[in-house]
């Protein structure tokens, strides 16, 4: 019986090659590149949503703003009844800057000192008792330490202005970023504390993009790639951005991961709560988009 033809370096080669190529097919098939024109669906989100509260609870004396109006970064928009403040500052800045203590006992230093050299003198000349020169002595010593008090009585009210100016400061609210008033949820009378909120203010620049992509796509998915942003009508454009976030964690029932870019919005042209198209694009296309 004829015995079946040997095939040793032959087939081995053939399986070797076999096993490299499909070794080096899955990662290709797994990172399935985003084509330049893909689109995703996304919704452009702000950089913040803020509840404004007051540093200090207290009873709202005057609330600056309304809804819709844009604010600064510092800008003053509510205020909580200070009287007792202001008053406390108007005491310590009296204290603060009045120098009567310290002239008088810069006086009594001297008046003190003059005497003791006078005194020593005449012990030297055996005119006045030695009893008598510490007296003088003693005089002097204790008014030397009066001075020293009046200058540290003097450093107190000025930091305990400074502590009742922080404390004024407290009641004046300010808003944390630029942005524009959402709401306002106090109104002058009402009484605000750290758990109730005077307004919302709203900052949007830069809208924050976010879109959720199919896992197959992660491999291919890097921080400052480039994507162009669609928003849905009746709002019109198309703007060009670059990723800034991809996340690291799956949602395991919709198979998807997060990606966030940054949008710039400096005159708060594109409302944010509003749904978009997340496009990939070509590194050089970039240049070519506009900007809000």
């Amino acid at each position: 019986m004829p015995s079946a033809p040997l095939c040793r370096q032959p087939c081995r080669t053939a399986v070797v090659l076999a096993v490299a190529l499909l070794t080096f097919a899955a990662p290709v098939a797994a990172q399935t590149p985003a084509l330049p024109g893909t689109q995703y669906d996304c919704v452009m989100d702000p950089a913040a949503l803020i509840h404004v509260s007051a540093s200090a609870p207290g009873v709202i004396d005057a609330v600056l703003v309304r809804r819709g109006d844009p604010v600064t970064k510092g800008q003053i928009v509510a205020r909580i009844r200070a009287v007792v403040e202001e008053a406390s500052i108007k005491i310590l800045e009296t204290r603060a800057d009045s120098a009567a203590a310290i002239d008088a006992q810069q006086a009594r230093v001297l008046y003190s000192k003059g005497r003791v050299d006078r005194a020593r003198r005449l012990v030297k000349e055996k005119a006045q008792s030695v009893s008598q020169l510490e007296e003088f002595e003693y005089d002097y010593n204790t008014a030397q330490a009066l001075l020293q008090q009046a200058l540290l009585d003097q450093e107190t009210a000025r930091a305990e202005l400074a502590r009742a100016r922080t404390a004024l400061e407290q009641t004046i609210i300010r808003a944390p970023v630029d942005g524009y008033v959402l709401e306002t949820t106090l109104k002058p009378g009402e009484y605000a504390t750290g758990e109730r909120h005077v307004m919302q203010i709203v900052q949007l620049d830069p809208l924050l993009v976010e879109a959720f992509l199919p896992v197959e796509l992660y491999a291919a998915t890097s921080v400052g790639q480039a994507v162009a942003v669609l928003p849905d009508a009746p709002v019109s454009g198309r703007y060009t951005t670059t990723i800034t976030v991809v996340d690291r964690v799956f949602d395991t029932a919709s198979r998807t991961f997060g990606v966030q870019a940054e949008l710039s919005n400096p005159d708060g042209v594109l409302p944010a709560g509003h749904r978009c198209l997340l496009e990939f694009i070509a590194p050089e296309a970039a240049a070519l988009a506009p900007s809000p």
